[in-house]
């Protein structure tokens, strides 16, 4: 790479870091509604309702061909285990890839974990299916720890790994680009 050209990305990336870091914009809307775990045939599900919502940059980006990778994290713990730490049992995680198809004008969503795809002629209904989390497999009731209570925390955000590196850059400085819910906690029953 010739030393000009070095440059000019280097004043590229900087000039992208900068025009976002000084906007104080919201984030968008994303939080996790309600969930539970439930235990049938010796196995803990996790069923979720969340609400997530992408605010313009996010949705211009996607209806240019910039796809988006919506994430559950899932973290199975006892709390104050071991001293004062968690003890972790568990950590999973629901991936969806998030695109949109210009020649059909439909969005489509890929379950990462599944490898199912569905299409969808609306942006809300695509939204509406990640937004419902059901029959998540957490955990065999074998493997909880018979010592203490257990409880899972959930939550759901845009992972910006697959993002342009310009996008990935300006993602760092503005949480507008990586949206999160908090941590919703639920007991194992």
């Amino acid at each position: 790479m010739s030393a000009t050209l070095g440059k000019w990305l280097f004043g590229l990336a900087l000039g992208l870091a900068a025009a976002g870091f000084g906007q104080a914009e919201a984030a968008p809307d994303f939080q996790i509604v309600s969930a539970h775990i439930y235990k049938q045939n010796l196995v803990y599900y996790l069923d979720a309702k969340a609400h997530a919502q992408l605010d313009d940059k996010l949705r211009n980006a996607l209806d240019n061909g910039v796809s988006l990778l919506l994430i559950y994290d899932i973290r199975v713990f006892q709390p104050g285990a071991w001293w004062w730490f968690d003890n972790t049992v568990a950590t999973l995680s629901q991936r969806y890839r998030l695109r949109y198809h210009p020649l059909s004008r439909r969005y489509l969503v890929d379950n990462l974990n599944t490898g199912v795809s569905l299409s969808y002629a609306r942006l809300n209904d695509a939204l509406g299916m990640i937004d419902r989390l059901q029959g998540f497999p957490v955990l065999d009731q074998s493997l909880l720890p018979k010592n203490g209570g257990v409880v899972a925390d959930v939550r759901l955000r845009v992972d910006t790994a697959d993002f342009p590196l310009p996008l990935r850059v300006r993602a760092y400085f503005n949480d507008a680009w990586r949206p999160a819910s908090t941590w919703y906690r639920c007991d194992f029953r």
